[in-house]
């Protein structure tokens, strides 16, 4: 298993310096993945995931989650509002899933993000370890 993380962050749309822009990166897209073995089962995981209405209750600084409407059996849209301190912004998003092994999210409006997609894959986990599952996140 591995695990990749990169990360850029802007202030006043100037972004951080690195080797190939020392006054700041021309591409503000950020990334996020990483896979992990998890001592919980692909349905358990996948549960607690497609709860989108939940996520107010555990996700940090998500102080509202909704689902608005479902669209089909495996879509619905949802709406989630992020805070910190005086910062609240709001989302849309239509999420697709499959039991046990996939929740994908796409946001469709929203002043925050141009661009957000969140995949959860659940993987078959450890073959000594019944009660355990892969999470490739991105």
């Amino acid at each position: 298993m591995s695990m990749t993380w990169i990360q850029y962050r802007t202030l006043f749309g100037i972004n951080p310096p690195t080797p190939s822009f020392p006054f700041g990166s021309k591409n503000k897209t950020q990334h996020y993945a990483e896979q992990r073995l998890l001592g919980y089962t692909s349905d358990e995981m996948y549960a607690v995931v497609v709860d989108v209405a939940r996520y107010r209750e555990f996700v940090p600084w998500c102080i509202r989650s909704e689902i608005l409407k479902p669209v089909q059996p495996k879509l619905f849209k949802a709406r989630m509002e992020i805070g910190f301190q005086v910062l609240k912004e709001q989302y849309t998003a239509v999420v697709t899933h499959e039991k046990p092994g996939l929740v994908k999210s796409v946001c469709t409006d929203g002043a925050l993000f141009n661009y957000l997609i969140t995949e959860w894959r659940f993987l078959p986990g450890a073959e000594k370890q019944p009660r355990s599952c892969v999470l490739d996140f991105y």
